[in-house]
């Protein structure tokens, strides 16, 4: 995942260098050449961004898994009231389409158990009870969410 955090940001750079010569290179060769120079990265990071949210997605997936009923949740910092329930909700993660909202309030999310998994939770625009959720452990994911949820268990937070 790091590797594809590294390819997401050269690309992009890459990329931003290339625009100032996509503008103002007027010739059709060199426009040409130009041209490919920014499109090639930018289709390059966002690919990478793109296998980086598949692959956190099927990560936590996982990792929710194998946890253990013994877990403990905190939520902004203070321990969950119902683990159980939350972890139901969150091994619903999936890919729901997108409905012109955006993510709003955000919540953060530790799970330890043998390990710790941090996740923060965006609740959405249009729907209440619709969280989006990132995994801040890398760059890709910190921006770009893995998935969301729909379950009226945040609305306390």
């Amino acid at each position: 995942m790091r590797a594809l955090d590294t390819i997401t940001v050269v690309g992009l750079v890459a990329a931003l260098i290339a625009v100032p010569l996509t503008f103002f290179d007027w010739s059709p060769y060199k426009s040409l050449k130009s041209l490919l120079f920014f499109a090639i990265p930018m289709f390059v990071a966002l690919g990478a961004g793109e296998t980086g949210r598949e692959i956190a997605h099927a990560q936590i997936l996982d990792k929710l898994d194998l946890l253990k009923a013994d877990c403990h949740f905190s939520i902004n910092g203070k321990a969950a009231t119902k683990p159980e329930q939350i972890l139901a909700a969150l091994k619903t993660l999936d890919w729901l389409p997108a409905h012109h909202s955006s993510p709003t309030k955000t919540i953060n999310v530790e799970i330890s158990d043998h390990s710790r998994i941090v996740l923060r939770l965006a609740r959405d625009s249009g729907n209440p009870r619709e969280y989006w959720v990132y995994y801040p452990k890398y760059y890709i994911t910190q921006w770009n969410e893995i998935g969301r949820i729909i379950t009226p268990l945040f609305d306390e937070y």
